[in-house]
């Protein structure tokens, strides 16, 4: 793409990760005119990339309603957003670009290459046929209105500026940094009267205080088939359950069973309360028949009478000794109903910088329908860096490509 820097534009975006090149494609496909995106990095869409490691969970098969309802409170700020780019508008933007996708386990929509780098070539190329003018390693220092009353000034770390009628922020929370994503932009927007939300790690592992044992043996393995409860004050389950796999870490527990339990996690641990996750390391038996089996069992070893009576594999037994007591491992009912509901007390949360995503940023109230700052006009800021979050497993890239595609298209409203 150029290379000359222009001193004008109708419109800067900064930051080309997935939400700021949807921003770009939406804004100049509907006529804003001169579109520029600065890219603090030596090459854009650093976390697409990443998100390719995995096979680039682009979207999911379901309709606009459900990837909107899994943005838990933030849902109805992004009903609108999502319900103009759906999972469907996605999957055939793919496509339009040569990457057909299909629907893989668990209703995830991929790229039929199963990798981000074609894509992402494909997409640029789009984008620069398009007119879109992208200048990397551009990191933003400075924005201020313009002195003519209207538009803003974008002063970047290499001394270039661009005069823009409106500007796009698209920065990343303050998960993985070394996309660029390291939420440096939070001070500077609130020293411009913006509330920002604290940022906190979503999508992550927890702490959990492992006895050497279980760390030295387990560590590494995985906890599958494992559905798991947040408790309440007298150790009950509180909806909703969580199916999935859990991979014991040196620190705790990672993984998809995990993640969608953090926002819960997070609001207890920000209370100053130590959470506990109960685990049902049995699921799809009754307490009643785990206990029989158990009985049945009764003169073999602890880990045999596990694995013979509940199924239990070696990482699921360390679990078991390390947080049942004595007495209910040697009464086939209480096991029974342990193996079940097997409380486990969580320490904390990983650091921001290891989390998947982020949760806090740009509060909705500075916002209005079209991601734009009430206070700030022709100021817009979308993706991460906005206060949502979402479970993994396609939800955060349609959100965030959505959100892109929304604001890019307000750009051309009078």
């Amino acid at each position: 793409m150029s290379t000359v820097l222009p001193r004008a534009a109708d419109l800067l975006i900064i930051g080309a990760g997935p939400a700021g090149l949807a921003a770009a494609q939406a804004a100049a496909e509907a006529g804003t005119g001169r579109v520029v995106v600065w890219e603090a990095g030596p090459r854009p869409g650093r976390k697409f990339l990443l998100a390719g490691r995995s096979g680039l969970n682009l979207t999911r098969a379901s309709d606009a309603a459900a990837i909107a309802a899994a943005c838990g409170p933030s849902a109805p700020r992004l009903a609108a957003c999502v319900a103009a780019y759906p999972p469907a508008a996605i999957a055939a933007w793919s496509a339009s670009l040569g990457h057909p996708t299909f629907v893989g386990t668990s209703g995830k929509v991929f790229p039929q290459a199963m990798q981000a780098n074609g894509l992402l070539a494909a997409w640029l190329a789009h984008l620069q046929d398009l007119g879109v003018e992208l200048h990397c390693q551009q990191r933003l220092i400075r924005l201020q209105p313009s002195s003519l009353g209207k538009g803003w000034i974008a002063t970047s770390a290499q001394h270039q500026q661009v005069c823009a009628s409106q500007v796009i922020l698209a920065l990343g929370g303050g998960s993985w940094p070394s996309t660029g994503s390291d939420g440096g932009w939070c001070s500077w927007l609130s020293a411009m009267g913006v509330q920002i939300e604290p940022l906190s790690p979503a999508n992550c592992g927890v702490e959990i205080a492992w006895d050497a044992h279980l760390r030295h043996h387990h560590q590494g393995a995985a906890v599958k088939n494992l559905c798991l409860h947040l408790a309440d004050d007298d150790a009950s389950p509180v909806p909703p359950s969580h199916i999935g796999e859990a991979v014991i870490t040196a620190y705790g527990l990672e993984g998809y069973a995990i993640y969608p339990a953090i926002p819960q996690l997070r609001q207890i641990l920000q209370r100053g309360d130590t959470p506990q996750l109960l685990l049902d390391l049995a699921r799809g038996r009754s307490v009643e028949d785990l206990g029989q089996r158990l009985q049945r069992h009764a003169r073999a070893s602890f880990a045999n009478r596990l694995r013979k009576a509940a199924r239990l594999s070696a990482p699921a037994v360390a679990l078991l000794r390390q947080f049942s007591t004595p007495e209910a491992r040697q009464d086939p009912k209480r096991l029974a109903a342990v193996i079940k509901a097997l409380p486990v007390p969580i320490q904390g949360l990983r650091p921001l910088a290891e989390a998947i995503s982020t949760a806090g940023g740009v509060a909705w109230s500075q916002l209005n329908e079209h991601f734009m700052l009430h206070a700030h006009p022709g100021l817009y800021c979308i993706g991460e860096m906005v206060d949502w979050e979402a479970p993994t497993g396609g939800y955060l890239l349609s959100v965030s490509l959505a959100m892109g595609h929304h604001a890019g298209r307000a750009t051309t409203l009078k």
